[in-house]
């Protein structure tokens, strides 16, 4: 399977995708749909900033839908003193219980850690 595929029907060919990859590995040219590079398979970080950048959901990365990247709403989720109160709040005291996490539970915070950023967007959930 190709490292990315463009949607032609729905590619308005912005060449947002390629101007906000961070190695670069997406050749646009006016007038032609994106493509990938000839180093892409290699280089690519899989950042998922070409699929949630494009306003047409017309760019699938081989690892991403544009389902995959929920959008974000313009109104902060926290207030600055929710977020202070979080930041400040984590501390290394652990507070242990007896009974054991359910598996769903323990599946769901799997499933959410995976979106935590690494140098390389290559974190291993399985």
């Amino acid at each position: 399977m190709a490292l990315f595929t463009i949607d032609p029907q729905t590619c308005n060919q912005d060449g947002l995708c390629a101007a906000v990859c961070p190695p670069g590995v997406i050749d646009f040219s006016p007038g032609a749909l994106p493509v990938p590079t000839a180093d892409a398979e290699a280089v690519c970080i899989r950042s998922g900033h070409c699929v949630a950048v494009c306003p047409t959901a017309s760019f699938t990365h081989r690892e991403m839908a544009p389902a995959d990247c929920a959008p974000l709403s313009p109104q902060p989720i926290l207030s600055a003193e929710q977020c202070a109160r979080l930041l400040h709040g984590r501390r290394s005291i652990r507070v242990y219980r007896q009974q054991p996490v359910d598996r769903a539970t323990l599946a769901r915070l799997i499933d959410l850690a995976r979106y935590a950023p690494s140098g390389h967007n290559s974190q291993n959930t399985e």
